[in-house]
């Protein structure tokens, strides 16, 4: 961990390692994280520890059912989970890159460069079909859910799940005020920022589903074999993700050499550049398909693996 013999142990070394160790997951962290400190103050940290720290991070979530002997469930069940919550980022960034097309200025755009509507709709294509992998994915796992909460009049977990139906209508809801209700004095900027605003509510009802749904998955008792279908689905829905992913970088590379222009001239949301715009949502959307292809692979070698079920 230290860079080197009669490294001194500074307090600010440990508290470098304390918050790389918030990046690893919870269920590591319960098991490693106090004899990981323990050897930081001991030995100090220097710059290479903090690296093999960071790269630690990203293995342990790579591999945390191979690292804790988790059974195969476990690993599809966080499979299925973890690529349920990147796909909720992938939407965010779709849902930014529809405001930003909004305006008339894209469209035209589109007719005059074929190339750039064939981007934007190769993006639109493979939103819709993560859609339809992760709801063919979801679907035999939800009924199973809700199977067993009915016959152990499990309330706790319907609970759980009437917070969706609770979430879906507070979207549209908001939604629906958001593109009916005008204000004549609103400026432009205004406009764009009240957007965010409802971006932001809407990934907090995402976060909320998320995790009513985790919670109520971790109360059933689901076959590996079920899993092993939502894990397929996963990494289907993972693949679109990177594939939209990518045609989103290709439709802001075409749009910054074919519409320079409109590029440099539009503004984003809340009145900031295009450009800065653009590249918030590609990197969402590439971090998330990223994400959600490590976290299907993981599970595809798991079932690969042929671990014993529960």
């Amino acid at each position: 961990m230290s860079d080197g013999p009669g490294t001194d142990v500074t307090s600010r070394g440990a508290g470098l390692a304390r918050v790389l160790l918030g990046f690893y997951p919870r269920a590591w962290r319960a098991r490693y994280e106090e004899e990981v400190a323990g050897l930081v103050q001991e030995q100090g940290l220097g710059w290479r520890g903090a690296l093999d720290l960071t790269r630690g991070a990203w293995d342990a979530h790579r591999h945390l059912g191979e690292l804790l002997g988790w059974d195969l469930s476990s690993r599809l069940r966080r499979t299925a989970l973890s690529t349920l919550g990147a796909w909720v980022a992938f939407a965010v960034s779709a849902c930014g890159l529809a405001k930003v097309w909004e305006d008339p200025a894209f469209s035209l755009a589109g007719r005059d460069h074929a190339g750039l509507t064939v981007a934007a709709w190769l993006m639109i294509g493979t939103m819709i079909a993560s859609v339809v992998a992760v709801g063919i994915g979801a679907l035999p796992i939800a009924t199973a859910v809700i199977a067993q909460a009915w016959r152990k009049r499990d309330r706790v977990t319907f609970g759980l799940l009437g917070v969706l139906p609770v979430a879906a209508l507070a979207f549209l809801a908001s939604g629906w005020a958001l593109g009916h209700v005008h204000i004549p004095a609103v400026t432009r900027s205004l406009d764009h920022a009240l957007f965010v605003v409802w971006i932001a509510f809407d990934v907090g009802l995402a976060m909320a589903c998320f995790l009513s749904v985790r919670r109520a998955v971790r109360r059933t008792d689901i076959s590996a074999r079920l899993w092993r279908w939502t894990g397929g689905a996963a990494l289907a829905a993972s693949s679109m993700m990177v594939a939209g992913g990518l045609a989103l970088v290709g439709y802001v590379l075409g749009l910054a050499l074919l519409a320079p222009n409109l590029y440099r001239s539009h503004d984003g949301l809340v009145a900031t550049p295009l450009a800065y715009t653009l590249l918030t949502i590609v990197v969402v959307a590439l971090v998330a398909g990223a994400w959600a292809m490590s976290a299907a692979a993981g599970g595809w070698r798991a079932r690969r693996m042929g671990s014993s079920p529960v």
